[in-house]
């Protein structure tokens, strides 16, 4: 067997442990979070509705980009998406709010759309101000 095959299978091998390693840890960890992961998605869901009272939406989407800040990891931010979702549902809609968003198929259009809008609201070239628009697009498509 050529030498360079012995490395090439040695680099998959390895990889390949590390891909099942990492896999079993993420199970592991949201099989041992999943009642705290629920518990804080639904408090972010009443958190929302309630806030929506009294604000509209665009108060929701901003909002939502505060509490962005204070977001400290991906299951802060997936928390922050609920509440905002929630708010966007329950909030009243400013005329116009909806009417420059792209459809969801549209992902160029999407991206563009995310980059303007985080960028009017203070948030240029912030990957996670440009995620938490897509709960907007998909608010905006939805109706």
């Amino acid at each position: 067997m050529p030498k360079w095959l012995k490395v090439v299978l040695a680099v998959f091998g390895v990889s390949l442990v590390l891909c099942l390693a990492a896999s079993t840890g993420a199970y592991w960890w949201f099989d041992k979070n999943k009642d705290a992961l629920k518990a804080s998605g639904d408090g972010a869901k009443k958190e929302g509705k309630a806030f929506a009272y009294h604000a509209d939406a665009e108060g929701c989407v901003d909002e939502g980009l505060r509490r962005l800040g204070l977001a400290s990891g991906i299951v802060d931010q997936a928390v922050n998406n609920i509440f905002l979702e929630a708010c966007l549902e329950a909030a009243a809609q400013p005329p116009k709010f909806c009417d420059d968003v792209p459809a969801l198929n549209e992902y160029v259009a999407g991206a563009t759309w995310a980059v303007e809008r985080c960028a009017s609201k203070g948030h240029g070239q912030d990957q996670d101000c440009g995620r938490m628009m897509q709960v907007v697009q998909k608010h905006c498509r939805r109706k």
